[in-house]
């Protein structure tokens, strides 16, 4: 290009104008340059003429509206009927002109003006996350791999940087610029935030000490030209701080802000200038320290906190207004330590501030109620918790789950399981009126928050004062009122019954929470041991005994033996540790637990050395947890011994448990090995009368046995032959399935479950469909007939099973691609 051309468009025709050069560009036709020029000129006159009169236009409509809007605000008549909601203070902000300390007109309201709190950013509140849901979240969002980002920079600058100096240093000149530009410091903050969410303090405090570090060094060696870098803020402090104490580190949070305070830029009380790079804490900072103070129980520090925010002249932070986390986070200390003289010291200064409590203020005084003898309660008097409820009532403050939940805690420390039910009464009126003030369609499900809190305090205050019968009560009667009970609650029941010899009851609860698929927690698991090694050594001591109080005493009291405590606790162990509710929640797909089966042998182990012989129900649930584990070397080991007992044979859920353990470990000769013990296990005790409900092997058999088989063809580890091999058994059993015949004991397999699942079904036709595609031009001789397989997969999609179609096989997407190839043979045979 000729530096003075011009491009230009004019009726959507592209020319280029040059004064030496008067030819036209190869898009356009011929056409007069001194015109184009004039009608150019002329239209850019037009616009620039256009667009000032619109802006003269605007300005001027501007001002009007101000003028007029003044003159509104300012006149008597708009002063004299302003209304005011009731309970609200009216703003100088949002009323100009408006005397505020004046009365409130008539007709408003009798119960007075309320402070109005200080309007505040928009901030979307949802449910705390727990700590597995927030690493979920940094390393789907991204933040992970920013965060790495910024610390590789930071090292690679350091390191240059460092180099440089050195250089430097040595032929004594002073550096020009970096070598490496660092990042920037909210880039650094927000790399320690995505460390810290995801569990992972100790690298965030390794990325702020370099952050330091080049801080540092850029003070004491500043380069020519000046460059920015990350030096540590208050920000950067808080940050650590909070990530610390949610990782529960309340001692490295205050070590943390000690070193904020040996920074230079650290405010101090002398001081009355500072500039833009100090670091004054905020009511933020002074909060996250105070709640490390309260997790530590130091009340001294968190009130010498409190007073230098209001008073000022302290050396952690300068005067600032407290709010009401800064009271809250007070009274959680007091309840750490069970200070409730100190607790109402605290209430009393924040009724003098005007500040408004909330749910949590009352909340944390009603736990703190009852904790030990104080000058204004008992240590067995709730009374001073339901005047701290109705008081929250009083000033329109709606109590919550935590809030009854803490109520009737107080009332079991008391021992007065009468008042524990009468606070359980009092949230469940309360939730029959706010569901009832909810539209009908929403009624029903209407959920309370943390409400089984309530009810787990309730069963636990009836289950310590020995109203057994009613915690019992309680706990079965808590669906229906929508609530069902959670690890927490069938552990505080579980833990009555057993203290009290109740163990059948405590393995009916058991057996509930292995329904509801409830994992046991830890506390469970080791009062369930300690109650079946009780029950072991009393059934060792009076084995072939004479002493006949002995028996009638225990008669009376439980029938329970100690196997079947043990058999229960396994069989809850290896169950799947999250409920089905968890499950519907979290769409991932669902990963065994490595630890389970570690704690099954432990039950089976510590039976052992009690002395208690285990019976097929133990065994099983040993090999449940093989098979879930994809132990298969462990599981052929606890077969054997099963088969070495005299009084015991594995039943179709041992060799089931086998088989899906093989299956997992990619070993199908294993599984091929059981599935035939288990065949001729079934036909040998064919004739026994006693045996005969074990005539029929199970659908579940057959459907762990044919997913091995797929399983270990998928392997890509095996050869091409083999895979083929796999699929040619997995189709003569589907066959012999059809015939009913011997093969492999087929004929002891009901079809019709078979034809119903659509799992095992869905695994039939991948296996056919797939060894239908080995058939081509270079597998001629392989044998196999591929208009056979065909005809095989086209009847199979015949079942009503895939009735519905790919609507519910899109999960699966291998048995969807044979659905897919199946139709498609459906349709050219038709045609």
């Amino acid at each position: 290009w000729h530096p003075n051309e011009i491009r230009f468009s004019y009726h959507r025709k592209d020319f280029l104008l040059s004064p030496t050069r008067t030819h036209q560009s190869k898009k356009t036709n011929a056409i007069d340059i001194k015109t184009v020029k004039q009608n150019y000129h002329l239209m850019l006159q037009t616009r620039i003429t256009s667009r000032r009169s619109i802006l003269r236009e605007l300005g001027l409509l501007l001002c009007i509206l101000v003028f007029f809007g003044i003159q509104i605000l300012s006149c008597d008549a708009f002063q004299n009927h302003v209304w005011f909601p009731p309970n609200r203070k009216p703003s100088i902000r949002q009323y100009t002109g408006l005397n505020v300390l004046a009365e409130p007109p008539k007709g408003v309201g009798s119960s007075g003006w309320r402070e109005r709190p200080r309007k505040k950013k928009r901030i979307i509140r949802t449910k705390r996350k727990n700590q597995q849901e927030r690493k979920d979240e940094v390393f789907s969002s991204g933040r992970w791999d920013k965060a790495v980002l910024v610390e590789a920079k930071i090292r690679d600058g350091l390191d240059a940087l460092q180099e440089s100096l050195k250089l430097n240093a040595q032929a004594g000149t002073v550096l020009d610029r970096y070598p490496l530009q660092f990042p920037g410091i909210r880039e650094c903050n927000a790399a320690l935030a995505s460390f810290g969410d995801a569990d992972d303090l100790l690298r965030a405090l390794r990325l702020y000490f370099k952050m330091r570090k080049v801080a540092g060094l850029s003070e004491s060696n500043p380069p020519k030209n000046w460059q920015p870098v990350p030096s540590p803020t208050l920000v950067t402090f808080s940050t650590l701080m909070s990530r610390a104490m949610y990782a529960g580190k309340p001692m490295i949070a205050i070590r943390i802000w000690n070193m904020m305070k040996q920074e230079p830029s650290f405010f101090t009380s002398a001081s009355t200038v500072f500039s833009s790079s100090s670091i004054i804490p905020d009511v933020k900072a002074a909060n996250i320290l105070m709640n490390a103070y309260a997790k530590l129980g130091e009340i001294d520090m968190a009130q010498d906190l409190l007073q230098q925010m209001i008073d000022g002249g302290g050396d952690d932070v300068p005067k600032t207004e407290p709010n009401i986390v800064t009271y809250n986070t007070l009274l959680d200390a007091c309840h750490t330590a069970g200070e409730l003289d100190i607790a109402l010291r605290v209430k009393d200064r924040l009724d003098n501030t005007g500040i408004r409590p909330d749910a949590r203020t009352f909340t944390t005084l009603i736990a703190t109620v009852a904790r030990k003898p104080t000058a204004a309660s008992g240590a067995k008097d709730p009374t001073l918790a339901f005047s701290f409820l109705k008081e929250m009532k009083s000033k329109r403050i709606r109590p919550n789950g935590m809030t009854y939940s803490a109520l009737i805690d107080v009332c079991g420390r008391c021992e007065r399981s009468d008042l524990a039910l009468k606070g359980l009464r009092l949230l469940l009126d309360q939730k029959s009126k706010e569901q009832a003030r909810q539209p009908a369609q929403e009624r029903d499900g209407y959920f309370f928050p943390a409400e089984v809190g309530a009810w787990t305090a309730a069963i636990d205050a009836c289950g310590k004062s020995g109203s057994l019968d009613t915690a019992v009560k309680l706990f079965y009667s808590m669906p229906k009122y929508g609530v069902y009970p959670n690890t927490i609650t069938c552990g505080s029941l579980v833990d009555c019954l057993l203290r009290n010899g109740r163990t059948s009851e405590s393995l009916d609860v058991l057996r509930y929470m292995k329904k509801k698929r409830i994992a046991p927690s830890e506390v469970m698991y080791t009062s369930l041991m300690t109650s079946a090694s009780k029950l072991a050594e009393y059934e060792n001591q009076n084995l072939g005994g004479d002493d006949a109080n002995a028996e009638s005493d225990k008669a009376d009291q439980d029938v329970t033996t100690a196997v079947e405590v043990y058999a229960e606790l396994m069989a809850s162990v290896a169950q799947a540790p999250k409920a089905k509710i968890d499950q519907q929640q979290d769409k991932k797909k669902k990963k065994a637990d490595p630890n389970e089966l570690f704690r099954v042998s432990l039950v089976f182990q510590e039976m052992k050395s009690a002395g208690v012989e285990p019976d097929l129900a133990c065994y099983n649930a040993l090999l449940k947890a093989c098979s879930k584990g994809g132990d298969v070397d462990k599981a052929v080991e606890v077969l054997d011994q099963i088969n070495a007992s005299e009084e015991m044979e594995p039943n179709e859920q041992s060799w089931n448990s086998v088989i899906r353990a093989a299956g997992k470990a990619g070993r199908c000769d294993v599984a091929l090995w059981a599935w035939k013990n288990a065949v001729e296990d079934a036909m040998a005790n064919d004739d026994e009368p006693r045996n005969s409900r074990r005539r029929n092997l199970s659908d579940r058999s057959l459907g762990a046995l044919v997913s091995a088989l797929v399983q270990n063809a998928e392997d890509l580890d095996i050869d091409r032959n083999t895979e083929m091999r796999l699929y040619q058994l997995v189709v003569k059993i589907w066959e012999s399935l059809l015939s009913q015949s011997e093969f492999l004991g087929m004929h002891l397999i009901k079809r019709d479950k078979i034809y119903e699942n659509k799992q095992i079904m869905g695994t039939f036709l991948h296996s056919v469909v797939s060894l239908e595609s080995f058939v081509s031009a270079e597998h001629e001789n392989t044998k196999i007939d591929r208009e056979k397989l065909r005809k095989i997969a086209v009847s199979m999609i015949q079942f009503d099973c895939f009735e519905e179609g790919l609507s519910k096989l899109r999960r699966n997407v291998p048995v969807a691609t044979a659905f897919q190839a199946a139709q498609r043979w459906a349709k050219e045979g038709q045609s």
